[in-house]
């Protein structure tokens, strides 16, 4: 994707704020039932019925280690074809054309692509592959 093609979903997580290329997402879920999965990792809040498909939900609260959110806030649902998982989050900013990025970084972090400057404060854009590396480390390692 070029530098100004696309649009960026901005939300929160405990006062960061993120951001995700909104084509990885397939919806966003303000009101859903989250299902727990017995002996799962703190990262993996439970699971959600997305469409008649039960899909795992990372708290990104407990994933980025800043507090979990226990099941309250918003859900992004992600793009099947990219990640059959769901990222729990505090709630949705907004969504801006990556062409009001005034600057970028890259980071040096596996789950963010880059480090944003837009015109009011910073932004931590994911990786969306990096994030479900790290998630399938976490699974992994029980």
């Amino acid at each position: 994707m070029s530098e100004g093609a696309g649009r960026l979903l901005i939300f929160r997580v405990r006062g960061t704020r993120y951001g995700l290329d909104l084509c990885d997402v397939s919806e966003v879920l303000e009101t859903f039932t989250l299902y727990p999965i017995p002996r799962a990792p703190g990262a993996l809040s439970g699971a959600v019925n997305s469409h008649g498909i039960l899909i795992p939900v990372v708290d990104l609260g407990s994933y980025f280690e800043s507090g979990a959110l226990d099941g309250e806030g918003t859900l992004l649902v992600l793009d099947r074809a990219r990640a059959n998982c769901a990222l729990l989050v505090e709630r949705v900013e907004t969504v801006v054309p990556f062409g009001q990025v005034i600057e970028t970084d890259v980071s040096a972090e596996p789950e963010f692509a880059r480090l944003l400057s837009l015109a009011d404060g910073p932004v931590r854009q994911l990786s969306l592959e990096g994030v479900v590396d790290g998630v399938a480390k976490v699974l992994q390692a029980c």
